[in-house]
């Protein structure tokens, strides 16, 4: 193996030999990078679905979203 080679030697060589396994450590920055993207990605997914389900609701009940100048009420005391 190149020992003191650059990084691609290492690459090229480990990847003409079966028996090289190349491996990376996870330091405590990466950890924390890694934890507050994952957790970043969970609350962008949350606040997506959030949009989805108002949009939703908007569009199956709009006289819910409708300002009360616009709402037609059955009168009480009316013929029916």
């Amino acid at each position: 193996m190149v020992a003191g080679g650059r990084r691609d030697d290492r690459v090229q060589w480990c990847a003409a030999n079966p028996n090289c396994y190349m491996s990376y450590s996870w330091n405590n920055f990466l950890r924390l990078i890694f934890i507050y993207h994952t957790f970043g990605l969970f609350w962008t997914q949350q606040f997506l679905v959030g949009v989805v389900c108002t949009t939703t609701a908007g569009a199956r009940h709009p006289v819910t979203c409708a300002h009360a100048s616009h709402v037609t009420r059955p009168v009480a005391g009316g013929a029916g």
